[in-house]
């Protein structure tokens, strides 16, 4: 689902980005740079990390965190789901049909990751 997404993404609308908070852990900016590199493989493009406390209207892409540095949006931490436990995370569709966007979550880095 998440690259039917992207790709989805990538065919119909500006280029997607991964956001991060504007200062993620380690782990989750390591997560970022892996999808990026994952994505250049498998598309041939590049999508851009972008740092930022709150989500640019109309983003589309992939948005990972914690509880305490994703970037403001929409939807809210954990988005209706039950919160995973442990290094567990959720997937979300917290976009628009307009502006396709994924949330990776987790409670802790590590889930990110």
């Amino acid at each position: 689902l998440y690259f039917s997404l992207w790709f989805a993404a990538a065919a119909a609308w500006p280029q997607p980005g991964i956001y991060v908070g504007g200062e993620p852990p380690a782990l989750v900016l390591d997560a970022a740079y892996e999808l990026q590199g994952f994505i250049h493989l498998t598309t041939g493009e590049t999508a851009p990390i972008v740092r930022s406390d709150s989500m640019p209207e109309g983003a589309t892409g992939a948005v990972l965190g914690t509880p305490g540095d994703l970037p403001a949006m929409a939807a809210s931490w954990p988005f209706g789901l039950d919160i995973p436990a442990h290094d567990g995370y959720v997937l979300h569709d917290a976009g628009t049909p307009e502006a396709p966007l994924i949330a990776v979550a987790a409670p802790e880095a590590l889930g990110v990751r």
